[in-house]
């Protein structure tokens, strides 16, 4: 199946091996099986002419999301082992 499109990125012809430039017109070969990638073929290597109703590249921007903070053991409290020896738990006081 062949379609048009507009390259997302930059890309590299399959035939002639040229960088298509973001927002060019690519032709889009794809395999019948869908086991492969699809073929990429610019304007000049492409086997028919481009469509003039072609239309724009949308850039498409993805939402950042706030990430929350995760304590992690670097982080937090160090352990004091020494009073954990002796039996006393963290702020008893001594007797």
């Amino acid at each position: 199946m062949r379609t048009w499109r507009r390259a997302f990125i930059t890309e590299r012809c399959g035939r002639c091996g040229k960088p298509i430039e973001t927002g060019a017109p690519v032709q889009e070969i794809q395999p019948l099986a869908g086991l492969r990638r699809p073929k990429l073929r610019c304007v000049a290597c492409a086997d028919e002419a481009e469509p003039v109703d072609l239309p724009a590249l949308v850039a498409r921007q993805i939402p950042m999301t706030p990430m929350a903070h995760i304590r992690t053991g670097l982080d937090t409290l160090p352990l004091d082992f020494k009073q954990r020896q002796m039996g006393r738990e963290p702020g008893e006081d001594d007797d």
